[in-house]
């Protein structure tokens, strides 16, 4: 099938992909403040497993932004149509990982899921973010600026420059 064409990318990029970006940010930054993993409060552990999958759902689509699978649909919409020959870049193993992580334990109920509380069933979204850095940095530096508005970059620039420190994370502007 054709590739649909996007009339408006900066509309887009506006609407959509900003909103990715900052529901990702919002959910990642309030788990970054929020109670320990294990609360005995139904509440707080139920809204903490809003907030990582939240965290996780939009992370996955801003992969698949920057490294969409294949085959992708033709209204699929990646940064390829954003930057001309674009083409298929490697995608680091923490990001595919958490990709097909994600699939298995977000979007479909499979055998795949982890039990119980073992130590690999966090999600460690610092690293995951920093992980994105290079991408979006290049992501910034090849894009027509007409087609990316202010605001979206700012946010994109955010999600990189994350320091782990005990207790939680502190927040680094990137510098890119």
């Amino acid at each position: 099938m054709a590739k649909t064409p996007i009339t408006d990318l900066a509309g887009f990029a506006g609407e959509h992909l900003e909103y990715e970006v900052q529901m990702f940010l919002t959910a990642r930054n309030k788990l970054f403040k929020s109670a320990p993993q294990r609360s005995p409060d139904p509440d707080e552990a139920f809204n903490r497993n809003l907030l990582i999958e939240s965290c996780v759902l939009h992370f996955r689509n801003l992969v698949d932004f920057f490294y969409p699978p294949s085959p992708t649909q033709p209204d699929d919409v990646t940064a390829a149509d954003y930057v001309p020959g674009w083409g298929s870049p490697s995608v680091p193993t923490i990001l595919k990982d958490a990709r097909t992580r994600a699939n298995k334990e977000l979007a479909h109920l499979t055998l795949k899921r982890k039990a119980g509380a073992p130590p690999d069933k966090a999600w460690d979204f610092a690293d995951l973010s920093n992980a994105m850095t290079s991408i979006i940095e290049d992501f910034i530096t090849r894009v027509d600026v007409s087609n990316l508005p202010p605001p979206t970059k700012t946010v994109l620039q955010r999600i990189g420059g994350v320091v782990k420190v005990t207790g939680g994370a502190v927040f680094k502007t990137s510098s890119f």
